[in-house]
C-alpha cells in the first residue's frame, strides 16, 4: 500500500501517514549543536588560548567563521534546499569577510574564507545526508 504525503509545511517536514520523521527537528537540532559549539569557540576557547598564549594553529582564528557558515546554512535550509543553503551561506561569510577590509576596526584574514568554504562543504555534507535519510525514510 502506498503511503500519501500531506503537503510541505513551513521548515520542510514533510510527514507521512504512518510515520513523523520530521526534517524539522533534525535541522534545528543541528542549528543548535552548532550555534553552541561557535559561541563556545568565540567565547571561552579562543580567550583561553590567547590568555595563556597557546599555540593552536589558528583554530581560534577561523573555528568561529567554520561554525558560523555551517550554522548559516542549517538556518537557511529551514526554507531553501542543502545545495543553496551551503552556497548561500559559504557566499555571504566570504562576501562579509571581504567587506572587512574597508572597515578599521576589523581584520581581513585569507584563512577566514578558507574555513568559510569548508564550513560550507561540511553543511552541505550534512544536510544532504539529512535530506537523503527523510528521502529514504519515505519511500521504504
Amino acid at each position: 500500500m502506498a503511503r500519501e504525503q500531506t503537503p510541505r509545511r513551513f521548515g520542510g517536514t514533510a510527514e507521512t501517514s504512518t510515520g513523523r520523521e520530521s526534517l524539522w527537528h533534525r535541522r534545528s537540532t543541528w542549528l543548535v549543536v552548532i550555534g553552541s559549539l561557535g559561541a563556545l569557540t568565540r567565547l571561552t576557547f579562543r580567550p583561553f588560548v590567547q590568555t595563556h598564549d597557546l599555540q593552536d594553529f589558528g583554530l581560534c582564528g577561523v573555528l568561529p567563521n567554520l561554525l558560523g557558515t555551517m550554522c548559516m546554512a542549517v538556518l537557511l535550509s529551514f526554507h531553501w534546499r542543502a545545495r543553496s543553503a551551503a552556497v548561500g551561506a559559504t557566499l555571504a561569510a566570504v562576501v562579509y569577510e571581504f567587506d572587512q577590509r574597508g572597515h578599521s576596526l576589523r581584520t581581513f584574514d585569507p584563512w577566514d574564507i578558507v574555513a568559510s568554504v569548508i564550513g560550507g562543504g561540511l553543511a552541505f555534507a550534512l544536510l544532504t545526508k539529512i535530506e537523503r535519510h527523510r528521502s529514504s525514510r519515505a519511500t521504504a
